[in-house]
């Protein structure tokens, strides 16, 4: 058989006929570009966002068909002070795929959007703000201070609901809530009065997590354990009565002065003596008494151990046990109080050197053994935090915990992957009661009254105007806030409108799914679930998915402070981005590109190490869509059709064995991507669309297609138009949930080719996913093509290792095992032959090698290409020449090494097997290429 070559339509071709003769298309702008050679996202995305937002695309329901289900994802709310990072980018970029594929499945969809007013964040970015003012915070009063925060909020927050946008999130921007909006503010004192009402909130004095720089309170979920260098002092407490001493070790000597006990254990007999006795402590003179307790372990260090109820979660334990007074020698702020004597207003670390030189002066310090230790720090002040007796507000969590517990033991929520099931549920087993009081200005006031008269307290759904206990009208409200996880515990059902009952609560409560990171199961994951089932009776949502943490290439969690940051926006747009100490120029991948690199590497909820390069991959596939779709679009602009293709109008036609395959493998490529989907698989997912797409459509089709459009018949040229729309348009289908914008814009694009508009009614996040079609299914074409697609990269194979390009003409001879898989063959001769770019082509059984001829073998297939008076001899058998001696050096280095007892007896097996494995590899090179050198030497007179 003979092959054919030719050309394609030049883009000014397709300018003309498509561009400029396209009736009634309105572009994107009055003055519409041709299209560039790469995808320009900088131009698109924005344009393409307001398309959406200005035809209503994002609100709940937008095309979901009559009667369908529901599907609600509630946005983890960002910080109201927050700006887009990477981590934010990675949730919100799954969120959106898993809200865009629901939404073409016909589903009433609903991603509820806003923000979470922050507390402790909020409060301090504003008191910086006022104090680079030279305004001092502490100098306002109450409401003056809620005064500067709010207008800051109204000024600057919720700048990331921009970047959000700019990621393409494609929430109900017109349903955005606040977690102080007055109707969430509403549903926040509500839960609290409900949960007073029936005894699991009350007030009382326990030992609480203190951080000394932000003077709150905080909950033990949000004290982060460091490790960090340290020391176990120890120290000697001399018995009153003279009779001796009891040495003591702590970590924290500056905590002594508020000792008020040593222990030991009831049965230890080093001090049975001792038991009852008193010690004198150092520099203060206060004698304290021996108790025994079974807290004291007679193994660990001396056995014996100083008691500071008011400094430590265990001692505070032994004090109530034993009624020890509690006396406090470290101040809120962190400075030494008058317990401290002559250390009283040092910071706490300057008075454990100043008092450990002391005791070494007096004595006392008898020795200091270095040690690792986990030391609490505040989540976001990043200090040392204080154990610390305070009166707080608590939830009593076992009771709410229960009921959370049995809802993920019975299945009715499920985590994804599942693993981190026991992680949830070992919290709930464990649970302690949740401090949720905070001594700071911003966030929801604590609903409770104190009486001065009766000192009662009364907590009511309105300002009370008297105590409800005494009638007094002295009443005054606490002065502290909740804690910010409590307001967001409600998020799920208070951002639609509960308590009230709403049309909106009926309907999208409970929500579906959850995307969220592993670090706030417990502060918030846990919590909604409780609060969910308390308030509304009803699990909060199905499925939640914990994804990975963003780390840098290193396996380095990204900071500021380490420099190792990457700026979602940067990729985005474009701009220097300081990474790892370099500055990388990006120049702006688009929103498509970022989030198909997040998608790709979110793998059963793996940590993903990043760079900035690894969004060029993204951008690279981008681009390769966005060709694929200019050549196809060029060519259907010739080729115009009525309506785009179904799969009826397919099936009608008789297909060629090429359009079969392409079609089969559409059908297994939606599959695969609606299975992953649903099982979580979101790098799978982009995997399969990414694999039929460039492997399948682009450089097997898409090439084929080339063939029938230039040489093929009308009909054939007719058909491949029709395949490659209908499968080009699925596969824009399948793309768009990770990748929108370039597949919104191609599909628009597409419309007037096949009857339609560009950018009318209809846009492609509101069309259906497709679905497999039974009619277009070809079984055995796989397989075949398989075949098909080893002969030509065999073909290819003796091209490049002769180093003959694609413009060489080369023949070929396949000789099959049998007449039968010849005449099989010889059906797709046109297809080996245009894609293995061939002159001519020779099936036959019964062939022998011609001379001078590369040999391939695939199955039981031979391949044969002569290459005479294809290459200059002389040069080909020199260059051979080259390339034997070569092989031939490295095949007896190998062979030396392997010869050498010391190598083979010392040094590690597999490298041994690496050796002896690459050496074959030589000799089986060595082979060939001796093989051909012979094959292509004139003969020997």
């Amino acid at each position: 058989m003979t092959c054919a070559t030719g050309s394609a339509p030049t883009i000014a071709a397709f300018h003309r006929h498509f561009v400029l003769a396209t009736p009634g298309y309105t572009a994107m702008s009055d003055q519409r570009p041709e299209l560039r050679t790469t995808w320009n996202a900088a131009e698109i995305e924005d344009r393409v966002y307001q398309r959406w937002e200005d035809a209503g695309c994002f609100r709940a329901g937008a095309g979901a068909q009559e009667g369908a289900d529901t599907y609600t994802i509630a946005i983890p709310p960002p910080n109201v002070t927050g700006v887009l990072h990477m981590g934010h980018a990675l949730n919100n970029t799954l969120q959106d795929t898993l809200v865009r594929w629901q939404r073409m499945q016909g589903r009433d969809v609903l991603w509820q959007p806003g923000c979470d007013h922050a507390g402790i964040a909020t409060q301090a970015v504003v008191a910086k703000d006022l104090s680079a003012q030279g305004i001092s915070p502490e100098t306002l009063d109450r409401q003056t201070f809620l005064d500067h925060i709010w207008r800051w909020k109204e000024q600057y927050g919720g700048s990331i609901i921009g970047q959000l946008k700019k990621l393409g999130s494609s929430c109900d921007w017109s349903r955005e809530r606040f977690t102080m909006d007055e109707g969430l503010s509403q549903a926040v004192r509500e839960n609290f009065v409900r949960l007073y009402e029936q005894g699991l909130i009350y007030q009382g004095t326990r030992m609480v997590n203190w951080d000394p720089v932000l003077q709150t309170a905080l909950s033990d979920d949000e004290v982060e354990a460091i490790e960090c260098d340290g020391a176990m002092w120890r120290l000697r407490y001399a018995l009153s009565d003279g009779s001796g001493h009891i040495d003591v070790e702590t970590t924290r000597p500056e905590t002594f002065f508020a000792d008020t006990a040593v222990a030991v254990h009831p049965d230890d007999p080093r001090y049975q003596s001792a038991i009852g006795k008193t010690v004198t402590l150092p520099i203060v003179g206060r004698a304290i008494p021996v108790i025994a307790d079974l807290h004291a372990n007679p193994e660990k260090g001396t056995g014996a151990v100083k008691i500071t109820p008011f400094h430590d979660p265990n001692d505070y334990e032994v004090g109530l046990r034993h009624d020890l007074p509690m006396p406090q020698c470290i101040g809120f702020d962190g400075i030494m109080t008058e317990e401290a004597g002559q250390f009283a207003g040092q910071d706490r670390f300057t008075c454990r050197t100043q008092v450990l030189a002391e005791l070494e002066t007096l004595g006392v310090l008898q020795g200091k053994t270095a040690i690792r230790h986990a030391v609490g720090h505040g989540d976001r002040s990043h200090v040392p935090v204080e154990p610390m007796v305070t009166k707080q507000w608590f939830v009593s969590m076992k009771p709410l915990a229960e009921r959370a517990l049995r809802e993920t033991n019975e299945g009715r929520v499920s985590f994804h992957p599942q693993r981190w099931t026991k992680v949830y549920s070992r919290w709930l087993e464990e649970v302690r009661d949740w401090c949720i009081s905070r001594q700071i200005i911003w966030g929801h006031r604590i609903p409770a009254w104190h009486c001065a008269d009766c000192g009662g307290i009364t907590v009511d759904r309105s300002d009370p105007q008297g105590c409800q206990h005494c009638g007094s009208k002295a009443i005054s409200q606490d002065p502290d806030v909740l804690d910010t996880w409590f307001s967001s515990a409600l998020w799920p059902f208070s951002t639609l409108g509960w308590p009230d009952t709403t049309p909106e609560l009926s309907r999208y409560y409970p929500t579906n799914t959850l995307v969220t990171d592993r670090g706030i199961i417990y502060f918030w994951v846990a919590r909604m679930v409780m609060m969910g089932l308390f308030t509304c009776d009803q699990r909060p949502f199905d499925d939640v998915y914990i994804h990975g943490t963003v780390l840098d290439e290193r396996g380095a969690k990204m900071s500021k402070s380490k420099g190792n940051g990457i700026d979602p926006l940067i990729m985005i747009s474009g701009g220097t981005q300081h990474y790892l100490g370099t500055d990388y120029e990006c120049p702006g991948y688009g929103a498509d590109a970022v989030r198909f690199t997040l998608l790709e590497m979110t793998t059963e909820g793996q940590d993903l190490k990043l760079a900035p390069s690894r969004f060029e991959a993204g951008r690279n596939f981008a681009n390769k869509v966005y060709n694929a779709g200019r050549f196809l679009l060029m060519n259907l602009a010739e080729r115009r059709l009525e309506g785009l293709p179904t799969a009826q109008d397919l099936h009608a036609q008789d297909l060629g064995f090429a359009e079969r395959w392409l079609l089969d493998r559409l059908n297994n490529a939606i599959d695969h991507c609606s299975q992953a989907l649903e099982r979580f698989r979101f790098s799978e997912y982009v995997g399969h669309a990414y694999h039929f797409f460039r492997d399948d459509l682009c450089d097997w089709y898409l090439e084929w297609a080339k063939r029938q459009f230039r040489h093929g018949s009308s009909q054939e040229a007719s058909m491949a138009a029709a395949v490659l729309a209908y499968a080009f348009d699925r596969v824009l289908r399948l793309l768009h949930p990770g990748m929108p914008f370039i597949s919104e814009y191609l599909w628009q694009e597409l419309q007037p080719l096949v009857g339609g508009t560009a950018w009318g009614d209809a846009h492609l996040m509101l069309e259906a996913w497709p679905c497999r079609e039974a009619l277009l299914e070809s079984p055995g074409s796989a397989e075949s093509m398989d075949r098909l697609q080893l002969l030509v990269a065999a073909i290819r194979n003796i091209r490049n290792s002769q180093g003959l390009g694609d413009g060489v003409a080369l023949d070929a001879t396949l000789v099959p095992s049998s007449a039968a898989d010849a005449a099989t063959i010889r059906q797709q001769e046109a297809f080996i032959c245009d894609r293995g770019h061939l002159n001519t082509l020779t099936v036959d059984h019964q062939a022998s090698r011609p001379a001078t001829a590369v040999s391939e073998v695939v199955g039981d297939i031979a391949i044969h290409v002569p290459l005479a008076g294809v290459v200059d001899q002389q040069a080909y058998l020199s260059n051979l020449g080259k390339q034997l001696a070569a092989k031939e050096k490295s095949a007896a280095g190998k062979r030396q090494r392997l010869a050498n007892p010391g190598y083979v007896n010392k040094a590690p097996a597999d490298k041994v097997q690496e050796t002896r494995d690459l050496l074959a590899q030589d000799e089986a090179e060595i082979h060939r290429l001796q093989a051909t050198i012979d094959e292509f030497s004139p003969p020997k007179s």
